[in-house]
């Protein structure tokens, strides 16, 4: 993306003065990390090696799991168990680099979240964030919209590797790819898919000369057109086969059969 892709009035378009004109800094990608004073190599306070300038801390405000996410995989490990707060693992010393960090959890460096830049901050050493770190991989959210989710094997009431969720869904929705469950495997993807209900697909009708090869309508569903002996698929009339999408419309119009 370039800075003309952004919106801006017309090229040559502007009511000001070079007194107006902007600047940009730009900040070095670099940052190391490690866990101090924990219990173990994967729990600790969280110290940072901005530019190679040296190890300081991060402030806690706004510290969470998924901060703590990024912080356990730039470590070397899967996610995090826990992101404690208030110089768990005693206060550290010398510089405190950044402050009130928010991240989804799946950047790859902190220096991809959104932060309130180097060096500022309104914290003390008593406010340094930590986090305890696990090895079990961790799937993502999802929705809990129009149905009922029973979630079992959860490791520290996330959903860790093994988690499974059992779906029952709400009246005229259905399970994607009509399976009941899903299960969060070892590389943090939901198995066979992210768990959710979605609205049935209308019913289809079956071409002349010709059958479906499912009257299934639940979302997710592939449905292809199957000629009788003596026809084949007319091209001129639709697609030769659809998927029921879970907006619950079909994803393209499925055509008929000719002789021949």
């Amino acid at each position: 993306m370039f800075i003309q892709d952004c919106g801006h009035n017309d090229f040559g378009e502007n009511n000001c003065q070079h007194s107006a004109d902007v600047g940009v800094r730009c900040l070095p990608n670099t940052l190391e990390v490690r866990l101090v004073d924990g219990n173990s190599s994967s729990s600790g306070r969280v110290e940072v090696n901005y530019d190679n300038q040296g190890w300081g801390t991060i402030c806690d405000d706004h510290w969470g799991l998924h901060d703590a996410d990024v912080v356990c995989r730039m470590s070397g490990h899967q996610s995090a168990q826990s992101a404690p707060r208030g110089s768990f693992f005693g206060g550290g010393i010398g510089v405190i680099w950044f402050d009130d960090f928010i991240c989804t959890g799946h950047e790859e460096s902190l220096l991809d979240c959104s932060h309130s830049g180097v060096k500022v901050h309104d914290c003390n050493h008593g406010e340094d964030a930590s986090a305890v770190c696990s090895d079990f991989a961790v799937c993502r959210n999802f929705s809990w919209d129009d149905g009922q989710f029973r979630v079992s094997n959860q490791q520290f009431h996330r959903y860790t590797e093994g988690t499974r969720v059992d779906i029952t869904c709400d009246n005229g929705y259905h399970p994607t790819l009509s399976v009941s469950y899903a299960i969060c495997a070892a590389n943090g993807q939901w198995t066979p898919h992210t768990p959710a209900c979605s609205v049935s697909c209308p019913t289809l009708r079956s071409p002349n000369h010709g059958r479906l090869s499912t009257t299934d309508t639940d979302p997710g569903v592939s449905v292809r057109v199957v000629c009788d002996d003596g026809y084949t698929f007319d091209e001129t009339t639709g697609d030769p086969s659809t998927v029921c999408r879970l907006t619950g419309s079909w994803s393209s119009t499925l055509g008929g059969c000719k002789e021949g």
